[in-house]
């Protein structure tokens, strides 16, 4: 990107937890290489334990973070919300607004016209909040609010071919205004994975069990309950032969725990509660399931096949590729038969985890680089920049 000491980019996340905390600090560290000027505006009312942690990283890179707390349902703080956003942007008047997710993506797009009326617009939606409606009322309310604040975007940044599909499903967004730059592993995720026997004496994994991880935000979306129910309808032989690792905080902490119980699943399955930089753990796994039932593109997902592991995945669209040689074994989304007989064939296969896992690293790696992704992403702030 020419003369990129230039660009002022101001990124704006109201889901300071799991994947869209990750892709923001991945973006933010490598638009600072790159010469920009970042300022983060970040919100720590939907935010992991420690969040607080990522103020010293910005901070070191060079950035300026202002945390203007977001409600993550409609609230009447947003107003208040909305309108320290828009100082935030009128006293920095960055080239750049780049929004994330659904409330910061409402509340940027919103005031920057005003706020900033010469930066251009950029928002990342990391998989749209309708999907997960039942109701088509609430569904189409959801896409027209969507289209209008698209009327005041020049463009969407998509972390995958799926929700680009999606955009042109609803036309949401003219098509020349929709750019995918799928996301992708940077070197530092590969440097931060442990060794397999520290992991596994530190979470005290038995030699002989088959240790399944999960790494995801327990809330509805990510599909805890109906992979309880798989579990639960295994063979008690082979039920017995794994040890089923949950990661992460969310408010279902505690309906998931009383369905571990109910279900008779308290030596098989083990809430790990959250913890720091979870994806290090991976090498201690033997498998990986994530049983959502809609993604954008999941860094769970990446972050599995890039560890080695063998991945059991729904069959939505934001968990499928055009890529050749895609190893992922895909299950019905709610299908507890299907993902029952996965694991059941997968825990009794040694030689089939072991070759998927090595055929998966080397396709997320040869597929899913960051360097990919940050390239885009230049490239379009670049275009919107020429256009003035």
């Amino acid at each position: 990107m020419s003369s990129t000491h230039k660009v002022h980019v101001m990124q704006v996340l109201e889901g300071t937890a799991g994947g869209a905390r990750k892709h923001v600090r991945y973006l933010a560290t490598a638009l600072r290489r790159s010469g920009c000027e970042v300022d983060l505006i970040l919100s720590s009312q939907l935010s992991d334990p420690d969040f607080d942690e990522d103020f010293g990283v910005y901070r070191a890179l060079g950035c300026q973070v202002h945390q203007i707390d977001m409600a993550k349902q409609l609230s009447v703080s947003d107003w208040r919300s909305l309108r320290a956003i828009g100082k935030v942007m009128g006293e920095r008047q960055p080239d750049i607004v780049h929004t994330h997710c659904a409330k910061a993506g409402l509340l940027g797009r919103l005031i920057a016209p005003r706020a900033a009326p010469k930066a251009k617009i950029v928002h990342t939606p990391h998989s749209y909040f309708f999907e997960g409606f039942s109701s088509p009322f609430w569904m189409r309310l959801g896409i027209g609010l969507e289209r209008w604040l698209n009327g005041r975007s020049d463009m969407v940044f998509c972390i995958s071919e799926a929700e680009r599909s999606l955009i042109r499903r609803h036309a949401l967004m003219p098509p020349e205004q929709v750019v995918v730059g799928a996301n992708g592993l940077p070197q530092a995720f590969f440097d931060s994975l442990l060794p397999r026997d520290e992991v596994r004496r530190e979470l005290g994994i038995a030699p002989d069990k088959i240790a399944v991880g999960m790494l995801a935000r327990l809330v509805p979306k990510k599909g805890h309950f109906w992979l309880l129910d798989s579990i639960a309808r295994m063979p008690a032989e082979s039920r017995e032969q794994l040890r089923v690792l949950f990661f992460g905080e969310g408010p279902l902490v505690g309906q998931i725990q009383q369905r571990i119980d109910a279900l008779g699943l308290g030596r098989v399955v083990l809430y790990l509660g959250y913890k720091p930089a979870a994806e290090r753990y991976l090498p201690g796994m033997d498998l990986a399931v994530l049983p959502s039932f809609y993604e954008g593109l999941s860094y769970q997902l990446l972050e599995a096949l890039g560890a080695g592991l063998p991945l059991i995945a729904t069959d939505i669209p934001g968990n499928r590729f055009g890529f050749p040689g895609n190893p992922i074994l895909y299950v019905q989304p709610g299908s507890s038969e299907d993902m029952c007989d996965m694991l059941t064939c997968l825990a009794a296969n040694r030689e089939d985890r072991q070759r998927l896992g090595i055929e998966g690293r080397e396709w997320v790696t040869r597929f899913f680089p960051f360097s990919t992704q940050i390239d885009r992403l230049l490239a379009v702030y670049e275009q919107l920049l020429q256009k003035g």
